[in-house]
């Protein structure tokens, strides 16, 4: 599989590197995914058994959909990346297109906004209505 060169300042070995890190996260994190599943179901089996521990067992299986949502989050956001590797939108922000900062992309490869754009988004999602 090919890498097409990023638009940012990050050269084609570093997007290699970038590349199979991300691919590794989302094996990691599809294998986590079937396992929450298994777990889901020991939940509700223990829901069905136990009936004086029910609204423990309900908290607890609530923590574990909001930890498994979170984790299919993060999945998207991994393979739009690698998808972005390939198809040579990575580096540039999928809401403004600017460049988005090569440090941010070391360090968080999935990124997808610009820290402005960020800002921005974050501060909308922050007003009350």
């Amino acid at each position: 599989m090919t890498v097409e060169e990023p638009r940012t300042t990050i050269g084609t070995s570093e997007a290699e590197e970038l590349r199979a890190r991300l691919a590794g996260e989302a094996t990691a994190l599809r294998r986590r995914l079937d396992e929450r599943s298994v777990k889901e179901q020991e939940l509700r089996a223990d829901c069905l058994l136990d009936a004086a521990d029910v609204s423990a067992t309900a908290e607890a299986l609530r923590q574990h959909r909001t930890h498994t949502e979170n984790e299919r989050t993060h999945l998207a956001r991994l393979e739009s990346a690698l998808e972005r590797l390939e198809n040579g939108g990575f580096g540039s922000c999928v809401r403004c297109g600017t460049e988005i900062a090569p440090e941010r992309l070391r360090a968080l490869p999935h990124l997808e906004h610009c820290l402005r754009c960020r800002t921005d988004l974050e501060r909308s999602q922050s007003v009350p209505r």
